[in-house]
């Protein structure tokens, strides 16, 4: 495997990892589907680095192998997809749910900080719009099950640094 490879997984994994475990109910699932997809990075890697965005080559990557795996082991972090777009989902998803900060979630999603704070911005204001019920319910299972998954240390505590 091609060092720069290894060193961009070294960086990212935590974060994928994290994201994984937040979208996909069965943490066994979570883990293999980013193994998957990581495996597919790595077939493409040199096209990867060749564009401007590693990152965001990475994120899609990801993001496609989970989506499919969503569909069959789905969590209710993973139901906010039905509700908004894809890249607003999983800002909220990486920054709210597992707490990586402003400047970690754009990294991860291979973009900057600020499209980061707008996408949470947006979602902020959808969640508050009158007729976004079914959003608010989502939102409020979501995290209702992180506040038992906390307590019962299945995982840490997001920390909600916005």
């Amino acid at each position: 495997m091609p060092v720069d490879f290894l060193a961009f997984c070294q960086l990212h994994h935590d974060a994928y990892q994290r994201y994984a475990h937040q979208v996909i109910a069965d943490r066994i699932t979570a883990t293999h589907v980013l193994q998957h997809a990581l495996g597919d990075l790595v077939l493409t890697w040199h096209e990867a680095l060749a564009g401007p965005r590693t990152a965001a080559v990475a994120w899609s990557t990801l993001t496609r192998r989970i989506r499919r795996a969503t569909a069959t082991a789905g969590s209710p972090a993973g139901a906010l997809y039905r509700f908004v777009p894809a890249g607003e989902a999983d800002a909220v998803v990486l920054h709210r749910l597992a707490g990586l900060t402003l400047a970690e979630t754009a990294d991860t999603l291979g973009t900057e900080a600020a499209s980061v704070a707008g996408l949470l911005d947006l979602f902020d204001r959808r969640l508050s719009a009158t007729p976004a019920t079914a959003l608010r319910a989502c939102w409020r299972t979501v995290v209702h099950e992180l506040a038992s998954a906390t307590a019962g240390d299945r995982m840490p505590a997001p920390a909600n640094r916005y």
